[in-house]
């Protein structure tokens, strides 16, 4: 693939023998080294026959190989299409969660083309499993602190994965509660189904592992102060998650 550094491309390669046990993983490298050894980004979030997904900012301009594999001996029959979105020409395309023909936050598709949650929007919107597709979390500001956004979704099996982009204020801290489908807080005594890890994931790919409550099964993540900056709250399903599950997450920020 002949790239431009910053180009946003996205990779959809397709399992086309579902009757098969397969494991499609996707990956970059660099030219001078084939061997698969020496990737760049590997993707292989669907561990079962299912879709793979793989979207990538080129880091810089030349020639990368997108390379195509299987986790599981045997490999298998696949479908590879590949898009280059362009953000902001009115026409949506795989790797774009929207495109409302601009490049302007606050008007419910942001200027990177991802669906904008709050006033008035608090359900997620799929897809959402990567930073690309994440849902942008406007969290109320001019009020008192901490500034708080309650969103409902539903996160479905082994694959599924629920991105939410936030800004963080420099020194500010990031909170995450499950809540009752009433609104009230998870816990030993209001228990409620978290089949899910709540990670925060920085811009340079580093993360904080989130926790359950002690003494409850109820998904939740705290962290210190943080540098300002763009975050994601990642949900990731349990590997026997099998069904879908609703969900209400409660995201503050404290400056």
């Amino acid at each position: 693939m002949q790239v431009v550094a910053g180009e946003y491309w996205h990779a959809h390669l397709s399992v086309l023998s579902r009757t098969e046990d397969r494991d499609p993983v996707l990956y970059l490298e660099l030219p001078t080294d084939c061997s698969g050894r020496t990737c760049d980004e590997v993707s292989d979030s669907c561990h079962d026959d299912n879709d793979e997904h793989f979207g990538f900012r080129a880091k810089k301009t030349g020639l990368l190989m997108l390379g195509i594999d299987d986790a599981k001996v045997g490999g298998g029959e696949y479908m590879l299409e590949v898009f280059k979105p362009v953000c902001g020409d009115g026409v949506r395309i795989h790797g774009e969660a929207c495109d409302d023909g601009n490049r302007m936050n606050g008007d419910g598709c942001d200027r990177d083309c991802r669906v904008e949650l709050g006033n008035g929007q608090d359900t997620e919107v799929e897809s959402n499993d990567d930073v690309f597709y994440a849902n942008v979390v406007e969290l109320p500001t001019g009020g008192p602190e901490p500034m708080t956004r309650t969103i409902k979704g539903a996160i479905g099996q082994t694959c599924d994965s629920d991105f939410f982009s936030i800004n963080v204020p420099q020194g500010g801290s990031v909170h995450v509660r499950t809540e009752t489908p009433s609104a009230q807080p998870c816990s030993a005594s209001n228990p409620v189904a978290t089949p899910f890890d709540i990670t925060l994931r920085a811009n340079d790919g580093t993360s904080i592992p989130g926790a359950t409550l002690p003494g409850t099964d109820c998904a939740a993540l705290d962290t210190g102060p943080l540098d300002e900056g763009e975050y994601f709250v990642v949900l990731d399903a349990h590997a026997d998650l099998t069904v879908s599950t609703a969900y209400r997450i409660k995201i503050s920020v404290e400056d």
